[in-house]
């Protein structure tokens, strides 16, 4: 299951859970623990806007290369969920609008990012690094 999964389904149903089978020895298999540890990474970094989090008031969105996108919110913080990786130097969040005095950033990295408004869409530079999660405060 992997991260945009898991903020689906958190989402939509509540407690997510990732079953492991039961075998006598207490050893989990290595593909399902290398999976574990992708999702719990991705968790690490991104945890953030899902934990007390909910659905921002933003549609699902995607971006101009055709990535879904969800919204969740936090208190005064929006976060940008990208359900991929996006191509290109850029991603641009079709059909979305942010106030001018938005600044974004992207989880775990302190780094503000330079972004645009090119009509309804919002284009943000990621050319030095390749995105997940963006958080935009409003």
């Amino acid at each position: 299951m992997e991260g945009g999964h898991v903020l689906h389904r958190a989402l939509r149903c509540g407690p997510v859970s990732y079953e492991v089978p039961f075998r006598l020895l207490p050893i989990i298999p290595l593909v399902q623990m290398s999976r574990l540890e992708a999702l719990g990474s991705w968790l690490r970094q991104n945890g953030e806007a899902i934990y007390g989090a909910h659905l921002g008031n933003e549609p699902p969105a995607k971006t101009s290369g055709g990535i879904q996108v969800r919204f969740t919110a936090k208190g005064h913080w929006v976060y940008t969920t990208v359900l991929g990786e996006p191509a290109g130097a850029t991603l641009t969040l079709k059909s979305f609008t942010a106030k001018a005095s938005s600044k974004l950033f992207l989880l775990g990295l302190a780094k503000q990012l330079s972004w645009s408004q090119h009509g309804d869409d919002t284009v943000i530079d990621l050319s030095f690094y390749s995105p997940w999660s963006v958080c935009i405060c409003r």
